[in-house]
């Protein structure tokens, strides 16, 4: 049943008196009935609708926490890449220094302790002891 939103108004605008009121709900119950009825439909639709947009922002709180936090992992693994090259070449470095003093010195001994030299500087400022890092 549909009504006419319209003339229930006019007819609800008619109204001065508590006790023509007491006469339009007694000639039309039905209008009533049928707005409070809508109003009732109307709320529920509301509340659900209320419920789906709390578990939407829900969703998209829990969807960004997630992004947020593999956004921050890939940032702190892009860094501790770059470390690891940056480590990686000061290596390549020392050991072809090592190499390249080792070349130099004519002594077996003397050669081998100048790139042990060279070697274990090397490997002490990137891979501090754990006593030192303290």
């Amino acid at each position: 049943m549909s009504r006419d939103w319209q003339k229930d108004m006019k007819l609800c605008e008619q109204i001065n008196s508590p006790w023509s009121r007491e006469l339009l709900l007694a000639e039309q119950p039905d209008i009533t009935i049928y707005w409070l009825q809508q109003y009732a439909a109307e709320k529920q639709r509301a509340d659900n609708l209320h419920t789906d947009l709390r578990t939407v922002k829900e969703e998209l709180a829990r969807m960004n926490a997630l992004y947020y936090a593999d956004r921050q992992r890939f940032i702190d693994q892009r860094r501790e890449l770059a470390e690891i090259k940056a480590k990686e070449q000061k290596l390549r470095e020392a050991m072809e220094r090592a190499i390249k003093e080792g070349n130099e010195v004519y002594d077996g001994w003397d050669a081998a302790e100048s790139m042990t030299s060279v070697l274990e500087e090397a490997l002490s400022s990137l891979y501090p002891k754990e006593e030192e890092a303290k």
